[in-house]
């Protein structure tokens, strides 16, 4: 997982220098679906004969060549995680608030906040056009 979202890469770095260069570890800021193909881009590099060391390094240099957008449905998590105060989601919740989220890279940025679900989807598609 990303470095910037979570300390599992950093505890991944430290582990594999123990391994003196046999364990490679990519910090390509991904997460979800974006990471899940840059795990099938590493085995279609591994498959054209590139060393580790070489995925790595292609891995890393395109990790910020993909985006995520999210629409949440709920605020509940975003307060608990304290990206989002009491009152702001209280507020949210009754005003009836979906924020639009993108992450790039490491980043967890709101792309908007619209009013109720529909409007969020259509959102969301244009933003995937664009």
């Amino acid at each position: 997982m990303s470095s910037g979202m979570s300390g599992s890469c950093e505890t991944a770095l430290g582990l594999a220098q123990e391994y003196e260069g046999r364990v490679q570890v990519v910090d390509n800021h991904r997460i979800s679906v974006t990471q899940r193909h840059a795990v099938l881009d590493a085995l279609s590099l591994r498959e054209a004969g590139y060393t580790a060391g070489q995925i790595r390094e292609i891995l890393e240099k395109t990790a910020c060549d993909s985006l995520i957008y999210v629409g949440v449905n709920t605020l509940e998590y975003l307060k608990a995680s304290g990206r989002v105060t009491g009152a702001g989601a209280a507020l949210g919740t009754v005003l009836n608030i979906k924020p639009l989220l993108v992450i790039r890279g490491e980043r967890l940025d709101v792309y908007a906040k619209v009013r109720g679900t529909k409007h969020c989807q259509k959102l969301l598609i244009t933003a995937m056009q664009e």
